[in-house]
């Protein structure tokens, strides 16, 4: 598939596609489900740490989704996780739950771009 990167994408098709290169046709698709499987793991953690207002918890999920989700193409979320972390990690911890919402649509539309982009390649997922 071609890479154009749109004003509105969630995932940069580009970074993705020289990401699955890198990786080898091979390992293309277990590469991208592993990342659907740790952004929702990650939000699960990140989700219940907010609940808890654990700023800790939540600038070490922030921080561990920060950089899988920029190597996926997922800039904005990776944006939006190093807001959370900045803020968790400075005690501005109703910064960071603020900045959960915007975290939820970009972990959302994330999941749901990827899931797309991989069922494009691969059919549909198994599992």
């Amino acid at each position: 598939p071609e890479g154009a990167q749109s004003a509105g994408a969630i995932i940069d098709r580009g970074v993705l596609e020289t990401l699955l290169e890198d990786v080898g046709p091979e390992n293309a698709e277990p590469v991208i489900n592993a990342f659907v499987k740790e952004l929702a793991l990650q939000t699960a953690f990140l989700e219940e740490a907010a609940d808890r207002s654990d700023s800790d918890a939540m600038a070490r999920s922030a921080h561990r989704l920060k950089s899988t989700a920029g190597s996926f193409g997922a800039s904005r979320l990776s944006e939006i996780c190093a807001v959370i972390e900045r803020s968790a990690q400075t005690g501005q911890t109703e910064a960071a739950l603020e900045a959960m919402a915007e975290f939820r649509k970009l972990a959302k539309a994330s999941g749901e771009e990827l899931d797309a982009f991989r069922n494009k390649l691969f059919g549909s997922a198994t599992e």
